[in-house]
Formats: C-alpha cells, sequence, structure tokens
C-alpha cells in the first residue's frame, strides 16, 4: 500500500488535509496538457471514481518526464466523498 507523505498533495491546505486522512488512489492519465501557465507547462488528468464516473482535474505540479505525454497513466488520490478533490500523487523519487 502507498503512503501518503507530507506535502506530497500540499498537505497545508485543508484539501490536502483531507486527502491524507481519507483519500483513496486510482490510476489517472495524461489527457491534455494545459500550456497557459506563466511558469510551468500542467497536465490535465482524468480518473474514474470507484463508481466508475469520470473526473478531470489540472495538476498543481509541472508536467515532468511521466506526464509529458498524451496517454500518460498518473497515480492519483481523490476524496472518494467529493472527487472533485484530487491530486496527482508524487511518489518519492
Amino acid at each position: 500500500m502507498r503512503r501518503l507523505l507530507p506535502g506530497a498533495i500540499g498537505v497545508q491546505t485543508y484539501g490536502g488535509f483531507v486527502l491524507k486522512r481519507r483519500g483513496i488512489f486510482a490510476t489517472g492519465k495524461v489527457v491534455d496538457i494545459d500550456k497557459s501557465g506563466e511558469y510551468s507547462d500542467n497536465p490535465i488528468i482524468e480518473f474514474a471514481d470507484r463508481s466508475g464516473r469520470t473526473w478531470r482535474f489540472e495538476s498543481y505540479l509541472p508536467v515532468n518526464g511521466r506526464t509529458r505525454s498524451i496517454g500518460a497513466a498518473v497515480d492519483v488520490i481523490y476524496d472518494p466523498l467529493h472527487p472533485k478533490r484530487a491530486g496527482r500523487w508524487a511518489a518519492p523519487s
């Protein structure tokens, strides 16, 4: 089982705290890349919750070697009570 590390999902925010407490993992995929940011390009990630409903969010983490390609698999953590509250899980290197 994966463990969430403090700071890996922005635990200093309420949403990060909730994800740390009750977040569950899913595998998502990069469906687009937002290139409009001033400092970085950010992946748009899509995932399905336990019921099969599809959700989409923009990661606050910039693209990297794994997320630079459309269709790339991404580890996601989300709140099962509010799946809009989701983030890309950054595994420690």
